[in-house]
């Protein structure tokens, strides 16, 4: 039977304790002075985790890196109590090469004491771009059971995802990455088309573009379309004012009110508040009467964006 790691005993009975047994080594350690209250036992102590993993048990951790530029290297730091050999600090370095990386690795029979997730070197992430996972799985190749979930979380420059003492998380929970998607000028005479990247979604915060008319008289009417799946429109704005030939106007899209127009160079379109596209959603910017030299410009698109595992 084993015994807790600490217990206390009453002054009267260290008092009468004899010199053998307050002795270094002879039985329970005792802290500096005889009368301290508290002794740590030194053998029959309950295990450090309560993890213990068994032969069987395999170490399975992942990578989502959906749109961050690959490769790039994740260190797992693990420290592991082998029952031959003590505690070992162990390091498997994944180098992420695509979207997704797995690796299994058996560590044998003992007690998993933490394991932590970093970045390594010069590889940079902002929260939002890197989420990773570990679980203890059986029966990988077979019918995979997770047994226990350690990580999962993102890892970032600044951040990283620990157990024990780690939150686990949805990629969808918290704030997601910041950033701006600059999207090239299409061709003249011609509208775009943006299309969310597999394995992300995006809230939009704002966009902005221009369109400049060519010579040919006619009067453009520039739109905004939102599509959740690709193809099926739910969401239709146009500019209050039509554009003239022989005229460059910045069109600027955000959650406003009113929706005005605000001089002759310059138009405003409404986006939805806290609108959120999931992988393959469409944003299309076109402009009815659009002529053959008509251009509009890049675009530039303000986004919260997440894995989306």
């Amino acid at each position: 039977m084993g015994t807790t790691p600490f217990s206390t005993h009453g002054a009267e009975s260290l008092a009468h304790a004899t010199a053998a047994e307050l002795q270094p080594g002879k039985g329970n350690a005792e802290l500096a002075q005889p009368w301290r209250k508290i002794i740590f036992e030194t053998h029959n102590v309950q295990p450090p985790s309560p993890l213990y993993l068994g032969t069987e048990d395999i170490l399975f951790m992942q990578v989502f890196a959906p749109t961050i530029a690959v490769p790039f290297s994740l260190n797992f730091e693990i420290r592991w109590l082998d029952p031959t050999d003590g505690v070992k600090t162990i390091r498997r370095t994944i180098i992420v090469s695509a979207t997704k990386v797995n690796q299994p690795y058996i560590l044998g029979e003992g007690f998993l004491l933490s394991i932590s997730a970093s970045l390594v070197g010069a590889a940079t992430a902002a929260r939002g771009q890197v989420f990773c996972q570990a679980f203890i799985v059986r029966n990988l190749l077979t019918d995979p059971l997770v047994t226990w979930s350690l990580l999962s979380d993102y890892v970032s420059t600044n951040f990283h995802p620990t157990w024990p003492g780690g939150i686990y998380k949805s990629p969808l929970e918290g704030p997601g990455y910041l950033h701006v998607v600059n999207t090239a000028a299409p061709g003249a005479g011609s509208g775009f088309v943006i299309v969310v990247p597999a394995g992300v979604r995006w809230r939009l915060q704002s966009l902005v573009f221009s369109l400049t008319t060519a010579v040919a008289v006619a009067n453009r009417n520039v739109n905004l379309l939102l599509s959740p799946d690709g193809s099926n429109t739910l969401y239709f704005v146009s500019a209050l004012a039509s554009q003239a030939a022989s005229l460059s106007v910045i069109y600027s899209a955000a959650a406003i009110s009113p929706y005005t127009e605000a001089q002759t160079n310059l138009a405003v379109l409404p986006l939805p508040l806290n609108y959120v596209l999931l992988a393959g959603a469409s944003l299309t910017i076109n402009a009815q009467n659009l002529q053959a030299a008509d251009q509009f410009s890049q675009s530039f698109i303000d986004v919260e964006e997440w894995a989306d595992v």
